[in-house]
């Protein structure tokens, strides 16, 4: 069974379009989303969401549609964590983890608090920051504060999370960290991790799947070994490049452009 499966997805937004996207997402794996700046990754994140709507096409989730989901059930099922950290309000990092409980909470029905507790201590560990717990989120390096996020995200104890570009904004150490943490929790605990991101070499170094995205379109998925060649390269992000591997892990050497002078 697919985690996520889209059929003939289609989407316009302002002048973009999501153009008959057909893809699946497999169960327990890491899928890494790759393509150029505005090819529809974000936009086919939020519309697994449900953060965005469809104009055309059906949704998947555990061979469920997505639009016969509940509110509530669907924030069970999926997690997702944006790129902006913009709006999160200045909390403890204990505080901000434990938002990740709410769609377990109703007016009607307030949760176990053991449970609720231990949930937390859980995603505080295993993401690493539980030494922090007490501190307010905003004191935190850009790298701790990512942490935090995921470990939100966690606490929600779904069994799919989408992150969309967990990386960005990270030095090379924390970015190694962050991708080695995911790829334990995924390993771990089994869950579907997917993942926008534009360092080719993490991307198929960490991940099980590969989709890559051009324009609005589907350009190929699969194996991150199988996809990345000099040909694939040059077809989504128009640049000459040899591809080696070596233990499994490509390396990317891009052929340089004559430089043109200017007059």
């Amino acid at each position: 069974m697919n985690a996520i499966r889209a059929s003939n997805l289609c989407q316009k937004v302002g002048y973009f379009q999501l153009k008959d996207i057909s893809l699946s997402i497999p169960t327990g794996k890491m899928t890494a989303i790759i393509g150029p700046n505005g090819s529809g990754k974000s936009t086919f994140l939020k519309i697994t969401a449900q953060l965005m709507g469809m104009d055309e096409g059906e949704v998947l989730i555990h061979d469920k549609p997505i639009h016969t989901y509940k509110r509530r059930e669907l924030a069970k099922t999926i997690s997702m964590l944006p790129q902006s950290k913009e709006g999160l309000p200045n909390l403890s990092v204990k505080e901000l983890v434990s938002y990740g409980r709410s769609p377990h909470h109703s007016f009607l029905n307030q949760g176990s608090k053991t449970e609720d507790e231990a949930i937390i201590d859980w995603a505080l560990k295993i993401t690493s920051t539980k030494k922090h717990e007490n501190r307010m989120f905003h004191e935190l390096s850009g790298g701790e504060q990512q942490k935090a996020r995921i470990a939100m995200s966690l606490a929600q104890k779904t069994d799919i999370l989408l992150l969309d570009e967990p990386t960005t904004y990270l030095d090379i150490a924390h970015q190694l960290d962050l991708m080695e943490m995911l790829q334990e929790i995924n390993e771990q605990y089994g869950i579907t991790i997917v993942m926008v991101l534009h360092d080719l070499q993490q991307a198929a170094a960490y991940s099980h799947h590969m989709i890559a995205l051009k324009g609005g379109c589907l350009v190929d998925h699969g194996k991150p070994r199988d996809l990345l060649t000099a040909y694939f390269l040059q077809k989504v992000y128009n640049i000459n490049a040899h591809v080696y591997f070596e233990n499994d892990y490509p390396i990317i050497i891009p052929q340089l452009k004559q430089r043109r002078l200017i007059p």
